[in-house]
């Protein structure tokens, strides 16, 4: 029973073990990095808006029209992993034909854990306009390169 003795069979077990390494190695590593590949999409389902409140920015003109909308907000990372890369959060006010009268986008650094809220004030400015009836909000969220 010289088998397990063998240099031949210790060379086998060794180079097998060496690509069990190799191979698990690359999966820790990949664990670790998951974000980097996020798109628009993905980073969309990995964060939610909570606590959204609007409050009319009147015409300096003519105070009876609305010029824009300041809007208090958090951003909650419902994710099962950290969000490794920065990302905007872009806020269109469009009519309702679906041109847009006004934007804004901040921008949030990385490492934003699991359960992270984030408190943020946006302030979307638009020409005057009687009131904010018929508006409507389009929020997207974009990676940033690293």
């Amino acid at each position: 029973m010289e088998w397990c003795g063998s240099g031949e069979a210790q060379w086998v077990l060794g180079r097998r073990w060496f690509w069990i390494g190799v191979v698990a190695l690359f999966l820790f590593w990949g664990c670790g990095e998951k974000s980097v590949g996020l798109d628009a999409n993905e980073l969309s389902n990995m964060l939610s808006l909570t606590n959204v409140s609007k409050q009319p920015i009147p015409d300096v003109l003519n105070t009876s029209q609305v010029a824009g909308v300041v809007i208090d907000v958090d951003v909650v990372q419902v994710g099962d992993f950290p969000i490794l890369v920065p990302f905007l959060i872009r806020w269109q006010i469009r009519d309702a034909q679906g041109e847009v009268l006004g934007e804004t986008t901040r921008r949030f650094e990385k490492d934003l854990a699991p359960g992270a809220r984030v408190h943020t004030t946006l302030r979307v400015t638009f020409l005057a306009r009687p009131n904010l009836g018929g508006l409507q909000d389009l929020v997207t969220f974009d990676p940033l390169p690293r």
